[in-house]
C-alpha cells in the first residue's frame, strides 16, 4: 500500500490520533494513519497506550461529514469490532469485545480503541478513531503494561505482518461504515454485541457513575449496558468514563 491510496505513513508521532486532530483540516475522509512508534500514545481514560517501535498496529482513521446514515457515536463499536475480526482470521481463540470497545483474548488485553471529535464553532469537523492492536511485542514488552496483556504473535508463536494486518482491518472498518451508511447499525450492533459474550454473564462496572454490580441483560444499540442487580433492578450504564470487571 501507498499514500495515495488514503494511507499516511509516519516513522514516529505523539499519536496517530493527536496527528489527525492536528491535521483534521488537510487530510481527507477516509484517511488512514499508520505510525511506527508513538511517543504519547493514548487509550481510554487518559492512560498511557505502550507503543514500542515497529512491532505492533498503531492507526487512526479520520471520518469528516457529512456522515450520510453513519452515526459517528457508534465508530467505537466498529472499530472494536473489526480489530476483533482481524485477530480471529489469523486463528487467534478465546477472542472477545470487553465493554465498551477493548478487545481481549481471555483474561489478556489485545486491542483498544479511541474515538475523539473535533469541533469548530460548535459543529463537528471531525471523527478520529484510533486502533491499536498488539502484535509482536516480546514477554518483556507485554510485563511492562500495568494490565495483563498479550499480542496475536504471542498466542499463536509466529510473527504478524503489520502491512497484512493493516489491510484486513481497514478492510472491515470500512465494510462496517459502509452497511451502516446503506442499511443502518442494527446488523453491525448485533455482531457487536455476539462477540461481547457478556449476556447473562456477571460483572462489575465502575467509573464516575455509582458503581454497580449484577448480571448483563443486554446491549442496547446505542453501545450501553443494560445491568440487573441482586434486588431485581436495572441500571442502564452508558459508555464513556466507565471501566468494566468480570468477576
Amino acid at each position: 500500500m501507498h499514500p495515495d491510496d488514503g494511507i499516511i505513513y509516519l516513522a514516529e508521532v505523539d499519536s496517530t490520533n493527536s496527528y489527525c486532530m492536528r491535521e483534521a483540516a488537510s487530510l481527507a475522509s477516509g484517511t488512514f494513519v499508520v505510525a511506527d512508534s508513538q511517543t504519547a500514545g493514548r487509550g481510554r481514560l487518559g492512560r498511557v497506550w505502550h507503543s514500542p517501535p515497529g512491532c505492533n498496529l498503531y492507526v487512526s482513521i479520520i471520518l469528516k461529514p457529512p456522515f450520510q446514515r453513519l452515526d459517528p457515536a457508534v465508530l467505537p463499536q466498529i472499530a472494536s469490532l473489526a480489530a476483533y475480526n482481524t485477530v480471529r482470521d489469523y486463528g487467534v481463540q478465546d477472542v472477545w469485545i470487553k465493554w465498551p470497545n477493548d478487545v481481549y483474548v481471555g483474561d489478556c488485553k489485545l486491542a483498544g480503541v479511541l474515538t475523539e471529535s473535533r469541533v469548530v464553532a460548535g459543529a463537528v469537523e471531525a471523527v478520529v478513531t484510533g486502533i491499536g492492536i498488539n502484535l509482536n511485542m516480546s514477554p518483556a514488552e507485554l510485563a511492562v503494561i500495568d494490565k495483563p496483556a498479550t499480542a496475536v504473535g504471542a498466542q499463536l508463536d509466529r510473527d504478524i505482518d503489520r502491512d497484512d494486518c493493516l489491510q484486513r482491518l481497514a478492510g472491515y472498518f470500512n465494510a462496517a461504515c459502509a452497511t451502516c451508511q446503506s442499511h443502518g447499525f442494527e446488523q453491525i450492533y448485533a455482531e457487536w454485541r455476539d462477540a461481547s459474550g457478556l449476556v447473562g454473564r456477571r460483572v462489575s462496572i465502575t467509573g464516575t457513575e455509582a458503581g454497580v454490580t449484577g448480571t448483563v441483560r443486554q446491549f442496547a444499540i446505542d453501545g450501553s449496558i443494560v445491568i440487573v442487580d441482586e434486588r431485581g433492578a436495572s441500571h442502564t450504564v452508558r459508555s464513556g468514563d466507565l471501566t468494566l470487571t468480570l468477576l
